[in-house]
């Protein structure tokens, strides 16, 4: 599954879930949550509802955020969103294993990605990924660091610790792990240099709040042109190794092993996939 880039589309808005069909993003979030003002939430829902079998992704992802189960509208979100069927739900506010566990009886067998966003969900992350129905984490820096009391700067290296310890548990789980949006839509050289760190940080995406960010995304969290070509070069010595019975060899005065193979396999997949999406 493609995850470079993620947007969330408010629900309050046909308009905009619409105009979503086309955005070169690998996935929708429609959210009921955050995007919601209190007063349009069970519009929105009914919104949905209605709407969710005429709207057409195509290869896009598409997940619905629900309001958590301590809201007076989760547990509601979640009956209309059984019956919707979408690729995932995203569960917020998440704190630990037993939150995925009620969404999980009222949703059935839908995947479930849990938004890490609170000092315990960062301390339960172990516990939250046991659950069977999940897939994958968002990072949600705004509310993490509102109840940390912390201060969220302009390029997030206060984030270090908390990223560094979402993406292990991820590894460790086999999920998917998508960074936190960037704020400020003016800023284009802050959204680059937070979609940098997060992949160095060994983050699959990032998720976005509007189009205009979709581009960069996409771009950093796709391999360039030199990953590929170091990729096939890799394959190449590595394959012709192995028909001569050896499980390492060298590329240009460095060591290559089974690990740099599997890793040059997975960029020349993931290029492939990309290639076929076409953004």
């Amino acid at each position: 599954m493609i995850v470079r880039s993620f947007i969330f589309v408010p629900t309050h808005s046909e308009k905009m879930m619409r105009k979503a069909q086309n955005f070169p993003a690998d996935g929708v979030i429609l959210d009921l949550e955050d995007a919601v003002a209190p007063e349009e939430k069970e519009n929105s829902r009914k919104r949905l509802s209605d709407l969710f079998a005429e709207l057409d992704y195509g290869p896009r992802n598409v997940f619905i955020r629900i309001n958590a189960f301590d809201t007076p509208w989760g547990r509601e979100d979640a009956i209309v969103v059984s019956r919707l069927q979408p690729d995932a739900v995203v569960i917020p506010k998440v704190k630990d294993y037993r939150d995925l566990e009620m969404a999980h009886e009222v949703l059935g067998n839908l995947p479930l990605v849990a938004m890490i966003e609170t000092p315990q969900a960062i301390l339960n992350l172990r516990n939250i990924a046991q659950c069977r129905r999940l897939i994958g984490f968002f990072f949600g820096a705004a509310d993490l660091t509102g109840e940390l009391n912390m201060e969220l700067t302009r390029f997030r290296e206060e984030l270090i610790y908390f990223m560094s310890v979402t993406v292990t548990v991820a590894r460790a789980h086999n999920l998917f792990v998508l960074d936190t949006p960037a704020f400020d839509l003016q800023d284009q050289e802050s959204l680059e240099r937070q979609a940098k760190f997060a992949r160095t940080m060994g983050f699959d995406g990032k998720t976005a709040i509007h189009p205009s960010q979709l581009e960069i995304i996409n771009k950093i969290f796709s391999p360039s042109s030199e990953e590929i070509v170091w990729a096939k070069r890799v394959k190449e010595v590595f394959e012709e190794a192995l028909s001569q019975g050896r499980g390492v060899t060298t590329l240009d005065g460095k060591m290559i092993e089974r690990i740099h193979y599997r890793l040059a396999m997975r960029i020349l997949e993931y290029a492939r996939e990309i290639e076929k999406r076409g953004y």
